[in-house]
């Protein structure tokens, strides 16, 4: 079984969404040194080893680019989750590619350049995101084989922009190798702005199925976490682009937190009718805060799933 190393290099960041799920107060512990990153890097990885980095803001670690030579050079893969921002520059994004970069998920929360910014509150966040993605593309595109993610949060203030996101990801990035759209886990940040970011998932039901018809159209590869088929009134259109994660050993090193070899199995609460679904097995359920804040009283178990396929597209 493959351990997974989350490390989380600092807890400040140049953005300050409203649905930012790490604590304010975490923000003054300030860096991980690169000393103790090192050590840890020495003891904890080797070749067949993953190494996830995150934050906070990764990539304002002063740092940041020699952390991923480091960890690349000791055999593991190496990725990023991050506001992307930062690789606007592009001196920064071709270095941090030529470091080892393997995997890049990249928060991207609309289209709209104003929802944007009122979801990052961050003026001048969307222009920078949009040209961090182009130069990572540039460089897919070049030949460095560099995994490209956008993940997607279903969150009030910017769902409605959610089909048109989807076209606009079609056209400008074609490059991007999967489209993540994700239910909000509503902690911190999320939970204190509920007015802005809680919409029930069969409230913003209609808006994902949008989504999904036109990626799967564009060709786009689209994947649902934490989002259960149930909410849709044809799930045998969603259950196979959910994501289920597997069982894994993974370690957590931070300013605030130090886990060694836990186990990790990705699954979410369900209800217990949830054992009658027909995707039981492969269906995460949701995020506990969502249980906490909404409830369970939504999912419904499938009774019949039939063979899947959406708008004549078969799911492999």
């Amino acid at each position: 079984m493959t351990t997974r190393s989350y490390i989380e290099i600092c807890y400040i960041c140049n953005s300050n969404c409203i649905s930012c799920p790490c604590p304010a107060s975490w923000q003054k512990a300030g860096i991980l040194p690169f000393k103790k990153l090192k050590e840890y890097l020495d003891k904890n990885t080797g070749y067949g080893s993953v190494v996830n980095i995150n934050g906070g803001e990764p990539t304002i670690h002063p740092d940041f680019i020699k952390i991923v030579q480091y960890a690349h050079g000791h055999g593991a893969r190496v990725g990023v989750l991050t506001n992307g921002r930062k690789f606007a520059n592009r001196w920064f994004a071709e270095n941090a590619v030529k470091a080892g970069l393997d995997d890049v998920c990249i928060a991207f929360h609309s289209s709209n350049k104003k929802s944007y910014e009122a979801f990052t509150r961050a003026k001048g966040s969307f222009n920078e995101v949009f040209s961090g993605v182009k130069n990572l593309c540039r460089l897919k595109s070049g030949g460095y084989p560099i995994s490209i993610v956008l993940k997607i949060l279903i969150c009030k203030s910017t769902v409605k922009d959610l089909p048109e996101t989807i076209r606009f990801i079609a056209r400008n990035f074609p490059d991007v190798d999967t489209i993540l759209l994700e239910a909000m886990d509503i902690v911190c940040s999320a939970e204190e702005n509920k007015g802005k970011t809680l919409i029930s998932l069969t409230q913003a039901a209609p808006l994902i199925s949008q989504a999904v018809t036109i990626g799967i159209k564009n060709s786009q590869n689209i994947q649902l976490r934490y989002i259960p088929p149930c909410i849709f009134p044809n799930p045998e259109s969603y259950y196979r682009l959910l994501i289920c994660n597997k069982q894994e050993n993974h370690n957590i090193l931070g300013l605030k937190r130090y886990i060694e070899n836990s186990q990790l199995d990705g699954t979410g609460v369900k209800p217990p009718w949830c054992k009658e679904c027909k995707a039981d097995n492969i269906c995460p359920g949701v995020w506990k805060s969502y249980e906490e804040v909404v409830g369970l009283h939504e999912l419904k178990p499938i009774k019949i799933l039939k063979k899947p396929g959406f708008l004549g597209v078969k799911h492999s």
